[in-house]
């Protein structure tokens, strides 16, 4: 569930309209993190990024040509949603702004398309994809559903991040919410379903977007399912962060490119092959086996291209940063590759990716100095 332009203020601060949102947190159903945009923050480079796992103008220079994969009917962009085609496990569907099926024209089996630039609607639009989404929970021949919202930017556009309307139009938002949850408590066949909620990019005090301003890039990034309960205990700080009166100030600071590994190890699929991102961590402990975690992250690091694929030291401190520098040094050369993504393309914003995959690398090198 994409709302465009939804800066984490909006969500995170006391003033936030998304009550319910904030009680899923405060409960445990939900894990926040704060997540940095791709730069400039466009809408259709954003879902460039959050499906590809690379920023488009990088994607463009690794590769002459554009990966593709065969999803059995054409030859299509490799993102997490054609390898999700391509296995096969149903339909996939679509309701809202119209990038999506610009950039993805073969990869939605139900869609419902609405133009970007019609701005002096912020409602109806809305409504319609809410209404989309009333209908798929009632069907169950999906996989995924995607939806991206377009209300809030064009009402940011008109009356900036402080309009009279916006509080209201975060509620509504939040309503939408509401209602997939309780459809995933209370239908069976939605059980195991997992809500993504957030923006594509975030927006100055002036509705406007393009620059590199954190209140540009910085949007929430939150997973929502009764079952994460179980991983509350080990997220005690996320409700330090709704106190904290810094919306900024977050328990977990995730890049967007983050988004392609974990989607794709929560479901079980093959990365993207141009995909820079890792997966993020706090959901480790949704596998129950710690060689299940390994695994995962080992396929992550592989899919980057460190080294030799097969020679992780799997007891190296990536799974618990509480073991240390030490130990990480053992899996410190082929991590550096991470940390590729940790500094922003335009090298003034230091980036979002977890601080131990620096400071292993620091590290590595002072071992390298000294060993000279």
């Amino acid at each position: 569930m994409v709302v465009d332009a939804l800066r984490s203020d909006f969500v995170y601060s006391e003033t936030s309209g998304f009550a319910f949102t904030r009680s899923l947190i405060q409960s445990g159903s939900a894990l926040p993190f704060v997540m940095e945009a791709t730069s400039p923050p466009f809408t259709r480079l954003c879902i460039q990024s959050m499906t590809v796992g690379a920023s488009p103008a990088f994607a463009e220079v690794f590769s002459n040509t554009q990966r593709v994969v065969d999803s059995g009917t054409s030859r299509t962009v490799d993102t997490w949603l054609s390898r999700l085609k391509a296995s096969g496990r149903g339909n996939i569907t679509f309701s809202g702004e119209e990038n999506w099926l610009n950039l993805f024209p073969e990869i939605f089996d139900r869609a419902e398309r609405f133009g970007s630039h019609f701005l002096p609607d912020s409602a109806s639009t809305d409504r319609a994809v809410a209404a989309f989404i009333d209908k798929e929970l009632q069907k169950q021949d999906w996989s995924a559903l995607v939806v991206h919202f377009p209300g809030l930017d064009h009402l940011a556009h008109m009356g900036g991040a402080y309009s009279p309307y916006m509080h209201s139009k975060q509620q509504e938002m939040d309503q939408v919410v509401r209602r997939v949850y309780r459809s995933i408590q209370r239908q069976t066949p939605l059980d195991r379903t997992l809500l993504v909620l957030l923006g594509d990019h975030g927006m100055d005090d002036l509705g406007q977007h393009g620059g590199n301003s954190v209140e540009e890039l910085s949007t929430p990034l939150l997973f929502i399912s009764p079952h994460l309960q179980t991983l509350h205990q080990a997220r005690d700080e996320s409700v330090a962060f709704q106190d904290s009166g810094n919306p900024y100030k977050d328990p977990g600071h995730v890049s967007q490119l983050d988004i392609v590994p974990t989607i794709s190890g929560l479901l079980g699929l093959p990365l993207p092959l141009d995909n820079l991102g890792s997966f993020i961590p706090d959901l480790l402990p949704l596998w129950e086996s710690l060689e299940d975690r390994r695994l995962l992250i080992r396929q992550n690091l592989a899919q980057l291209g460190c080294g030799d694929r097969m020679s992780y030291n799997t007891n190296a401190s990536i799974l618990d940063p509480q073991e240390g520098i030490s130990q990480g040094l053992y899996l410190a050369k082929e991590v550096s590759l991470l940390s590729m993504v940790s500094i922003h393309t335009e090298g003034d914003i230091i980036g979002t990716k977890r601080d131990r995959h620096l400071q292993m690398l620091k590290a590595w090198s002072i071992k390298q100095q000294c060993n000279k």
